[in-house]
């Protein structure tokens, strides 16, 4: 374990978004099945916490870029301020829609096709912010999610309007579609990590359990999905006596992984709270006892000379018991915890 890598991998914003909807996902169902019988706007809190955090960071961040001239002579540092405030943007049309959808499930007033109209929007201007992104190789994942949703917006504001009145299972066509398509990708890496794995080419190690890792973890998120999905039609459709809560079991799993994988991939915006820099890193230049911690790793003699050496199976670890100079070499051999990459030298 290199507790250096994890928190140079650690992606704050991702983590903060899936534990935000994992909380939520879990009191919202609950309230549907009136287990509990809290104000919406208490179910909905949540939400209004990660909204709240990415508003107070664009806000201290652009503080940070007017005070600091000089950042601006960065072509990355512009890039990723204006990638801030178009994600501010998103941010606000899904805002405007939370709030529209939270008070028309306490107080129904208005129709569903005006709660969902910032979605649509918001679904529309996705398209022009993925495509600017994509330039930049900036990421994207949120206004993916929105661009390729916006038929199935168009959809639910119909039925839970009863405009059409067809059956849920039609109302999800183009949820089915693309998790179709999602699937037939999970496939293709399955085949390709198996095909990798077995190869006798000189591929190297890491390539053959990065296969095997992308493989696994498109596996353990999407499956979840569509078992959400395919619940959450048989309650609606009224074909199984099943909670809503039992039907979210499955999207709650798939979120516990994404917190997990956000363990491991980088990336992020620098400018949000001003940081300029990782997150982690920030952590550590102002906590003194957290870096010396964070330089421990797990490294054996070998890796740190560079040299060779065997280690002892449990039948050399048995025959050691009874012969004292076997074990000797044993123990000389046994790996040590050393700080071998240091992030940054502490105080």
């Amino acid at each position: 374990m290199e507790l250096p890598k994890l928190f140079q991998d650690f992606n704050h914003s991702k983590f903060v978004v899936h534990l935000s909807l994992f909380f939520f996902v879990f009191l919202f169902a609950l309230r549907l099945d009136e287990t509990i019988t809290w104000n919406y706007w208490i179910v909905f809190s949540p939400i209004w916490i990660w909204k709240c955090l990415v508003f107070l960071g664009a806000v201290v961040g652009t503080v940070v870029w007017f005070k600091c001239p000089q950042t601006r002579r960065d072509n990355e540092g512009v890039t990723q301020f204006r990638a801030m405030w178009l994600t501010v943007t998103v941010h606000c049309f899904l805002l405007l829609f939370e709030l529209l959808a939270c008070e028309q499930l306490e107080y129904p007033s208005h129709r569903w096709i005006l709660v969902f109209l910032p979605l649509t929007f918001v679904s529309l201007l996705s398209f022009f912010v993925c495509v600017w992104s994509l330039k930049r190789e900036r990421p994207f994942e949120l206004e993916m999610f929105c661009a390729v949703n916006v038929v199935q917006f168009v959809f639910l504001a119909l039925r839970l309007d009863e405009i059409v009145i067809w059956s849920w299972v039609v109302v999800f066509i183009p949820l089915w579609i693309l998790t179709a398509v999602t699937l037939v990708g999970v496939t293709y890496s399955i085949i390709f990590a198996c095909l990798v794995m077995r190869s006798s080419h000189n591929i190297a190690p890491e390539q053959r359990w990065g296969a095997l890792r992308s493989a696994f973890t498109s596996t353990i998120i999407v499956l979840p999905l569509l078992a959400t999905e395919v619940l959450l039609v048989y309650k609606l459709d009224g074909l199984a006596p099943i909670s809503f809560l039992i039907c979210a079991v499955p999207l709650l799993v798939a979120l516990t992984n994404l917190m997990f994988m956000a363990c491991g991939t980088r990336g992020g915006n620098k400018w949000f709270f001003g940081l300029q820099k990782d997150f982690c890193h920030s952590l550590l230049s102002s906590c003194p006892c957290l870096r010396e911690y964070g330089n421990i790793a797990i490294a054996s003699n070998a890796r740190r000379t560079g040299t060779e050496e065997e280690v002892p199976s449990l039948h050399e670890v048995w025959e050691s018991r009874m012969d004292p100079t076997k074990m000797a070499k044993i123990v000389h051999n046994k790996p040590a915890a050393v700080a071998y990459i240091p992030i940054e030298t502490p105080d």
